[in-house]
């Protein structure tokens, strides 16, 4: 499947619901002192065209969200990066705590080297 890189800090399940394979890690976790620190050392280990054919996930909205995940990518392959294809509202895969939100909005990021062979089909 294509590269995803899944900072919605709710687990890997997405990825795999997409029929996608992690970039890197299973998924980006975020909210932590760190978080970027550690997201970018991770994004520097990757290749540049992994990191162009990338698809990102995002969900600002979650406390456990890596927060600007795109703009790091952006930062590393350079300009257009990643941009915003939609986003959908999901339930909570589970509840960290009573702070959590019961839904999130995950937006999808469609990788700067875009073509016809990355388009990835989201299930209905």
């Amino acid at each position: 499947g294509d590269p995803i890189l899944d900072a919605t800090g709710d687990g890997p399940g997405l990825v795999y619901a997409l029929g996608a394979r992690p970039l890197g890690v299973a998924w980006v976790i975020g909210g932590y002192p760190g978080s970027q620190i550690v997201a970018a050392r991770i994004l520097g280990s990757l290749p540049l065209s992994d990191l162009r054919r990338a698809w990102v996930l995002s969900a600002d909205d979650n406390l456990r969200s890596l927060q600007g995940l795109p703009q790091l990518v952006r930062a590393r392959v350079g300009e257009p990066g990643p941009q915003p294809a939609g986003s959908v509202r999901l339930v909570a895969q589970y509840r960290w705590d009573g702070l959590s939100p019961a839904a999130v909005t995950v937006t999808i990021w469609k990788p700067s080297a875009s073509t016809a062979e990355n388009v990835v089909s989201l299930p209905r």
